[in-house]
């Protein structure tokens, strides 16, 4: 189950990427989570909380008593325990208005009306039953894209049906951004080997490819308060033609589809869809690689391209990857299981 969803006296719901640590709310001194949610009421949270309720009395759910006879014995003092450094919270947002905690505590809430789809995976999907999934109506959306399909996902390994719905949506004269993790951001150094084998095809059939870097985040404050720890993307959201929206638990990769149980929102709003891309478009620039092609055709290579305060920084090999030979020490921050893992995962991909 790799649904996310959160629903406060079925009055609000909050769904997307996020889980539940410190290292998703910036309370990790090593590397925390760029993530995206969206704050929903009304008649959704009604469709929402039966979303929940239909997992709560599944098949496949277990009360916690049917599988350990020491639930009794659970202590839970951590949780009243008070935290060493309060939480605070800028009185504005990204956009120049009230804070939603301070919006919370004064008893009212902007909100922007909306029309809002419900895409959920069935209970029944972890016990292998053949149904519609998330992302066969997530996928059949953003192939719809006529002028500009914009994607956000840390988990990006399209396989061959991906790449020939990309190809389509490009074919037809759209503008095509994809975002997703660098090897130096990545908590998942195998997935990433995988989508390593798709820049090439990705960049050469002319889509705009860029991977959020973990030192260059810290530098950028415009995607979170990450201080002297890394940055990772782990939000997920696609923008369709700056109108639609999907905001949900979605990687863009072959286990999210194959295994994993899903939520999303399609969200109908131009409003909402430009203030996601903004907030990407804005705030990724300064803490991203832009990918581009470089060599004689036939004989291209990739180069990462970074923005730095003197300008331009061009990278010939990729940012983070142990050089051949290389052992890794403190100084320079690589990580010499990278190349172990990528060949591990190469081996099991073929």
């Amino acid at each position: 189950m790799h649904n996310k969803l959160f629903i406060a006296d079925g009055a609000f719901a909050i769904a997307g990427g996020r889980n539940i640590a410190d290292e998703y709310y910036m309370r990790s001194a090593q590397a925390n989570f760029i993530d995206m949610d969206v704050l929903a009421a009304g008649a959704v949270v009604r469709e929402l909380s039966s979303v929940f309720d239909g997992y709560w009395n599944s098949e496949q759910a277990y009360p916690i008593g049917a599988l350990t006879a020491t639930v009794d014995a659970i202590r839970f003092d951590a949780l009243n325990a008070v935290p060493a450094e309060e939480p605070t919270y800028a009185a504005r947002d990204r956009f120049g208005r009230e804070a939603i905690a301070a919006q919370l505590q004064r008893g009212t809430l902007e909100l922007r009306p909306a029309r809002v789809q419900v895409l959920v995976d069935q209970p029944s999907k972890a016990a292998g039953a053949v149904t519609r999934t998330t992302h066969a109506a997530a996928n059949d959306l953003f192939a719809s894209a006529q002028s500009e399909l914009t994607i956000v996902s840390p988990y990006f390994v399209p396989g061959d049906a991906g790449l020939a719905m990309l190809r389509q949506v490009q074919e037809r004269g759209a503008t095509v951004n994809v975002t997703t993790n660098s090897l130096g951001a990545t908590d998942e150094p195998l997935v990433h080997a995988s989508y390593s084998k798709y820049r090439m095809p990705l960049l050469k059939m002319g889509v705009k490819l860029q991977e959020l870097g973990a030192s260059l985040s810290q530098k950028s404050d415009s995607l979170g308060d990450f201080r002297s720890s890394s940055g990772r993307l782990h939000a997920k959201l696609v923008v369709i033609d700056g109108q639609r929206l999907f905001i949900g638990s979605m990687n863009m990769d072959g286990h999210s589809e194959r295994h994993n149980t899903e939520l999303g929102l399609v969200i109908d709003s131009r409003e909402l869809a430009a203030e996601a891309n903004e907030l990407f478009r804005a705030g990724a620039q300064g803490a991203s690689y832009r990918l581009q092609l470089a060599g004689a055709q036939g004989r291209e290579r990739i180069e990462w391209l970074a923005r730095e305060k003197d300008g331009e920084v061009r990278h010939a090999r990729e940012p983070a990857a142990p050089r051949p030979g290389h052992q890794a020490d403190a100084a320079d921050g690589t990580d010499q299981r990278r190349p172990a893992l990528t060949r591990h995962w190469h081996a099991a991909a073929t």
